[in-house]
C-alpha cells in the first residue's frame, strides 16, 4: 500500500509542481500561488475519492536532543487522529501522514496494518522548520490500495507547539540575564603570588566558584587532603584565581603511593568546570551563567582576573588497603610559574555498599526512545551506546533502580505489531550494565493516559482499546525481561492521577485503578507516583510527591513500597546542598524506601539547546548530554554525596546491631543519630541558602560518622578477641 500512496504522490503532485517551477521560473509569487492551487485541488480530490472520516484532534510539537558523535537537535511533530467506527469494515489499514509547508513536503510517515479508530503519527523533523502554513493531511488506505478515508487541517507555525493548547499565547523568546555574581575581594595578593601569577585555593564541592569570585584567607591552599571510604567516588576541587592572563594551563597528577600500596592516577578523572545558561530557580524570563558543568579535560585557557575551578574526582576501589596515599598535582601555565601541589588521600577500612530495602533513582529516562525514529542501523548503534553511558552515570553515582519512559504515542512496525524497540533495548542495557533490583517502565503514552496537554493523552482514551494493550504490553515485556534475564519490571501505567489540575474530566483520576488491576492480574507488579488513597486499589509502589508519616505507615501495612518523588531538587534548586541534603539524611530521617526526582535529562522535550537559554521554558539537565559521556553538574555529584552520607548511616547501624547482640554499651552511637534527627530545618533552594545545614556541616557530620564508625569496630574487633582468647574445654 505504500507502492500505492506514494503513486499518487509521484503521478499527481510531484509533476505538477514540477512542471510548474519550470514554466514560470521568473515569478515565485504566481508560482507560489499556483502550486498552493494545485495542492489544494489535490486535497480536495483525495477527499473526493475517499470520505473524510479522519479527524485530526491534536499536534504537538517537541524539541529532541540526540547524542550520536555529537549533540544533535531534531524535532518531533505528534499528531493524533480518528477514524469513523464505520471503517473498520476495510479490515486493517495503512495509515499515511503527509506534513506540508506551503507548497513543500516537509515530512512523511506511517502506521501499517492499523486496526484500531484512534491512533498518533511521528512526524520526524529537522529543528529548524520554516515559518508559514502548515498542512496536516491523513490518508487511510484499505488492504488493496484504495483510499478509505482523508483528513487534513491547515495551521499556522505559530500553532504547533510542544503542548496542545490552541487558545494559549506565544511565549516570547526574550531572556534577560541575571548581573553576574561577584564576590568582596578577600585576600590582597603577596609579593610571591604577584611573582607566579595567580592564587590556588580551595572551597567545598557544594558552593560555586564564579568567574567573580575571590578568595577568602580561609581558602587559600598549599596541599591538598581527604578523607576517603572504600567503594566511593570522592571530589577533590580546587580553583584559580588568575592575577594575569595564564593562557592555557594544564594539570597533571602523579600515582599515589603508600606504605601498603599504591592508588594508579588512572583512579583520578580530571575535570574543569565551565559555566552554562541556567533558568532552574529564576522568575520566568530570566537566565544565570551558572559554572556548574565538570567537563572531563586536563587544560582549560584562564583570563586574567577570572577564576576557573578544577575538578578531580577519586575512585577508591573495595580492595584498595587502609592508608594513606600521597602525590602530587601539577599545574602548568602557558604563562607564569608552575606549582607542585602535594596530595593526600587517608582511606580508612570503612567499605560502601547499596542499603537493603532503599532505592534511589531518576524519574525518568528518555534517552532509549529514539531507537524507535527513523535513524540507520549504525546511528541507532551510537544513541543505544548514548543510553548506556547514561545508566553508567547513574551507577557511578549511586542509582540502584531505573524507570524508563516510554515513546510518547503508540508505534508499530512493519507487520502491524506494537514497537518495543526501545524497552527491550533499555532492559538488556539495564542488564549488562549491573542493575538488579526490579526496574520501573512508565507507558501511560501509549495506553492513552498521559496527562491532557501532552502526546497519547486521556482524551484518546478507550477502554475497549486501551486494556487489552495494557495486558499485551505487560505480559510482552515481562516474558521479554524474563527470557533474557534481565531485572523485573514494575508497570507505572499513568503518572499522577491525583493532580487534578492536569486531568480532564476526572478521567485519569477515575481510570486509574482499572489500570493498576489489570497488571496485577497479569502477575506482574504495579506502582503509581500519587499520595496513598486506598481508592486506587491495591499498589505495590507508591511514590508520593509529598511526605506523610501515615500514608508510609499504612503502605507499610500493606505489604508496599513507599518512596518519595522530590522535584524541587532538580526543578526549582540551584544550592547543590539541598539535594545532598535531600537523597542524604532526608531520606534517612523519614525512614523512606527511596528516593527520587524529575528528571535527570529533559532530553524528549527540551527547550533548546542544552546549556543555552534560547527558547521558553525550562531545561533540566543533571548532566548535560555529549558523545563521551553525560557531563556532571554539581547538583549531580552532591546527589552522589548526599545516597553516600546515608550509606555511612548504614554502615554505623551496622555496627550498632552487632554491638547490641554481644550486649556492648551503645549509648554514645545512639545519642550522636538522635542529635542529627534532631536538626531543625533544611538547606534552602537559593545559592547561599545554608540553614543549619552550611556547607561545613556536612563534611563535619562526614567525619564524625567515620570517626564512629570506626570507634563501633574497634569495640567489636576487641570483643571478637577476647572471645577467642576465653580457653575452650
Amino acid at each position: 500500500m505504500k507502492e500505492a500512496y506514494d503513486k499518487i504522490l509521484n503521478k499527481i503532485v510531484f509533476p505538477i509542481i514540477s512542471v510548474q517551477l519550470t514554466t514560470i521560473q521568473n515569478s515565485r509569487k504566481i508560482f507560489r500561488s499556483l502550486v498552493q492551487g494545485f495542492l489544494c485541488l489535490f486535497l480536495i480530490c483525495g477527499v473526493s475519492c475517499a470520505k473524510n472520516t479522519v479527524s485530526i484532534q491534536s499536534y504537538i510539537l517537541r524539541d529532541r536532543v540526540i547524542v550520536l558523535d555529537q549533540v544533535l537537535m531534531k524535532k518531533a511533530l505528534y499528531v493524533s487522529f480518528s477514524l469513523d467506527k464505520n471503517e473498520k469494515r476495510n479490515g486493517n489499514l495503512d495509515i499515511h501522514g503527509l506534513l506540508l509547508n506551503d507548497d513543500k513536503i516537509v515530512s512523511k510517515t506511517s502506521l501499517r496494518n492499523f486496526s484500531e479508530d484512534k491512533g498518533n503519527l511521528v512526524f520526524d523533523l529537522p529543528y529548524e522548520i520554516p515559518d508559514g502554513q502548515y498542512t496536516i493531511r491523513i490518508d487511510a488506505l484499505a488492504g488493496n490500495g484504495k483510499p478509505a478515508a482523508s483528513g487534513f487541517v491547515r495551521v499556522g507555525r505559530s500553532d504547533l507547539k510542544r503542548v496542545f493548547n490552541p487558545e494559549s499565547g506565544n511565549a516570547e523568546r526574550v531572556f534577560e540575564e541575571v548581573p553576574p555574581r561577584r564576590e568582596p575581594e578577600g585576600v590582597h595578593p603577596t609579593s610571591a603570588d604577584e611573582s607566579i601569577g595567580y592564587i590556588l585555593f580551595s572551597r567545598s564541592p557544594l558552593e560555586y566558584v564564579f568567574p567573580g569570585s575571590r578568595p577568602k584567607k580561609s581558602e587559600i591552599i598549599n596541599h591538598l587532603a581527604i578523607q576517603v571510604t572504600r567503594n566511593e567516588f570522592e571530589p577533590i576541587t580546587f580553583s584559580v584565581y588568575p592575577l594575569r592572563n595564564l593562557g592555557a594551563v594544564k594539570i597533571s597528577i602523579t600515582d599515589l603511593k603508600g606504605d601498603r600500596g599504591s592508588i594508579s592516577k588512572g583512579k583520578i578523572r580530571v575535570a574543569h568546570v565551565e559555566m552554562a545558561q541556567e533558568t532552574i530557580g529564576l522568575p520566568g524570563g530570566r537566565f544565570e551563567n551558572l559554572p556548574t558543568l565538570i567537563r572531563p579535560g586536563n587544560q582549560v585557557n584562564i583570563q586574567a582576573g577570572k577564576c576557573q575551578r578544577f575538578w578531580l574526582t577519586i575512585r577508591i576501589d573495595d580492595y584498595v588497603l587502609p592508608g594513606v596515599y600521597q602525590g602530587r598535582i601539577t599545574l602548568s601555565p602557558q604563562h607564569g610559574s608552575g606549582t607542585s601541589l602535594p596530595l593526600e588521600v587517608t582511606v580508612v577500612p570503612i567499605s560502601l555498599e547499596d542499603i537493603p530495602g532503599v532505592d534511589y533513582f531518576m524519574m525518568m529516562t528518555y534517552e532509549f526512545t529514539e531507537l524507535t525514529m527513523p535513524w540507520t542501523k549504525e546511528e541507532k548503534e551510537k544513541i543505544y551506546e548514548s543510553a548506556c553511558n547514561i545508566l553508567k552515570s547513574y551507577k557511578e553515582h549511586g542509582m540502584t533502580t531505573l524507570c524508563f519512559h516510554s515513546p510518547f504515542v503508540f508505534l508499530l512496525k512493519e507487520d502491524g505489531t506494537p514497537n518495543l524497540e526501545d524497552i527491550f533495548a533499555a532492559l538488556r542495557a539495564a542488564r549488562d550494565v549491573g542493575f538488579k533490583r526490579p526496574i520501573i517502565w512508565y507507558m501511560g503514552h501509549l495506553i492513552q493516559t498521559s496527562k491532557p496537554l501532552h502526546p497519547g493523552n486521556i482524551i484518546g482514551f478507550d477502554k475497549e482499546i486501551h486494556l487489552p494493550r495494557l495486558r499485551y504490553l505487560v505480559e510482552s515485556v515481562s516474558k521479554y525481561a524474563k527470557e533474557q534475564g534481565c531485572p523485573e519490571v514494575i508497570f507505572l501505567p499513568i503518572d499522577e492521577p491525583g493532580d487534578a489540575y492536569q486531568d480532564y474530566q476526572n478521567r485519569r483520576y477515575t481510570k486509574a485503578p482499572v489500570l493498576l488491576k489489570t497488571i496485577k492480574e497479569t502477575g506482574a507488579k504495579n506502582m503509581l507516583t500519587a499520595s496513598y488513597d486506598k481508592g486506587f486499589g491495591p499498589v505495590d509502589y507508591w511514590c508520593s510527591g509529598q511526605m506523610s508519616e501515615k500514608d508510609l505507615r499504612t503502605a507499610h501495612g500493606d505489604n508496599s513500597v513507599y518512596w518519595l518523588l522530590n522535584n524541587e531538587v532538580t526543578t526549582k534548586c540551584q544550592n547543590p546542598s539541598y539535594a545532598r541534603y535531600i537523597y542524604g539524611y532526608y531520606t534517612w530521617m523519614n525512614h523512606i524506601d527511596g528516593m527520587s526526582s524529575w528528571t535527570f535529562q529533559n532530553t524528549q522535550n527540551a527547550s533548546g539547546l542544552p546549556t543555552e537559554a534560547d527558547v521558553p521554558g525550562r531545561d533540566i539537565y543533571l548532566a548535560y548530554p555529549d558523545p563521551n559521556g553525560p557531563l556532571a553538574t554539581l547538583k549531580w555529584e552532591a546527589i552522589r554525596e548526599g545516597i553516600d552520607d546515608h550509606k555511612l548511616v548504614y554502615q554505623l547501624v551496622k555496627r550498632i546491631e552487632k554491638l547490641r547482640q554481644k550486649g556492648i554499651k551503645i549509648s554514645k552511637y545512639e545519642e550522636f543519630l538522635l542529635e542529627i534527627r534532631k536538626k531543625d530545618g533544611n538547606p534552602g533552594c537559593h545559592i547561599g541558602d545554608a540553614g543549619q545545614w552550611n556547607t561545613m556541616s556536612f563534611q563535619k557530620k562526614r567525619d564524625q560518622f567515620i570517626s564512629m564508625i570506626l570507634d563501633a569496630q574497634t569495640k567489636i574487633d576487641r570483643h571478637a578477641n577476647k572471645t577467642d582468647k576465653i580457653p575452650r574445654s
